[in-house]
């Protein structure tokens, strides 16, 4: 008999979208009948309504009183939580943890419930209170889904599940060029070589130890530009960034069918100076790109890049500006790296992951 997976993921931005359509897509599948729970501003929504999923919006929560009057009809006798009591739900599913997961799985008492952690240590200045409802959800899952190996032994002592209940799903390529729309990018600098950093401006992403580094390699050379592209507040690394000479900055979001044309520019080097976190969507579709990662040694990082970059000391700007001098001195065989790279991560597919995870939960 056809099991019934509702997919409780109520984001609107980022790589969070993405994700959750790619394994639903993938889950609808094996025979399942898909259930999703989705927000009316995500930015995919038409997306969402190309594969046969059983579809639930939520209306526009954006805004402090739009979240407190979800609260309230998640928790409460409302048109939304009617209609979710309805639904006979064999399996909930997160793909990302959201404020609202916690409301959403409570409706469903009896269901098996898996949830995927993608930061089982939270990052730094992140909201406590998402933090503490998020291990709600953790502590009362059934299974719950880690994509590096090297938190299977803290996520069963933090959360008290057996290790038979952590499961590592490594995160699965996302194959831009189907989005791509040929969109091409006119930059101010035409250099050998580009360092890019891509992705939503925070603390835990490295930007200072990025420009710091990039100060001390401009003083030998002069033959590469840097590149940061993403959303976010820059003011507090603008002290650096006039130090800079050959910088790009694209500050703003950048929706899915853009992003390809970032990392298909000629000698681009994508760098990921995180100072923390477990594992990151650029660095698949930097493989897929035939661009080159640089990585801080983040231990979910190192896992995921598995060999296929090039790796410098967490929080040393100074090891940072060491290894793309090798760059720029042509000490690394980039072709070589970016080869197997891309070899690598074509193995790494959502067909794989999903198959995994199902046969993990029995289904």
């Amino acid at each position: 008999m056809k099991k019934n997976i509702l997919v409780n993921f109520l984001g609107s931005k980022g790589a969070g979208p993405l994700y959750s359509i790619e394994a639903a897509k993938h889950l609808i599948k094996k025979d399942l009948k898909v259930y999703v729970l989705i927000p009316e501003s995500i930015e995919n929504f038409s997306d969402w309504t190309k594969h046969g999923f059983e579809i639930i919006i939520v209306e526009n929560y954006q805004g402090l009183l739009n979240k407190f009057l979800l609260f309230i009809k998640l928790i409460f006798k409302s048109e939304l939580k009617k209609k979710l009591c309805k639904l006979e739900i064999d399996i909930i599913y997160i793909p990302m943890l959201g404020p609202f997961s916690l409301f959403v799985n409570n409706i469903f008492k009896n269901s098996l419930k898996i949830t995927t952690l993608h930061d089982p240590i939270p990052h730094p200045r992140s909201n406590k209170l998402v933090n503490f409802l998020n291990d709600i959800v953790c502590n009362n899952s059934d299974y719950i889904i880690v994509l590096s190996k090297n938190f299977i032994d803290y996520c069963s002592n933090k959360f008290k599940l057996k290790q038979s209940q952590i499961i590592h799903l490594a995160h699965p390529v996302f194959d831009t060029s189907k989005f791509y729309n040929n969109k091409e990018y006119k930059f101010n600098f035409n250099k050998k070589f580009n360092f890019m950093f891509f992705g939503r401006i925070e603390d835990y992403k490295g930007i200072e130890v990025f420009l710091n580094s990039v100060i001390l390699l401009q003083t030998n050379y002069d033959n590469f530009s840097i590149s940061v592209i993403g959303s976010g507040n820059l003011n507090k690394y603008k002290h650096l960034i006039n130090k800079i000479r050959n910088i790009d900055i694209c500050n703003e979001w950048i929706p899915n069918d853009e992003i390809e044309g970032f990392f298909k520019r000629k000698n681009t080097i994508t760098v990921l100076p995180y100072t923390s976190g477990t594992q990151s969507g650029v660095i698949p579709i930097s493989m897929l790109s035939n661009s080159l990662v640089i990585s801080s040694k983040i231990i979910g990082l190192v896992d995921q890049l598995n060999g296929h970059g090039v790796l410098f000391n967490t929080n040393d700007s100074n090891d940072l500006s060491n290894k793309m001098e090798l760059i720029l001195q042509k000490q690394i065989n980039i072709t070589e790296i970016t080869k197997k790279a891309k070899t690598y991560v074509k193995t790494q597919t959502w067909d794989k992951m999903i198959d995994k995870l199902l046969n993990k939960i029995k289904i």
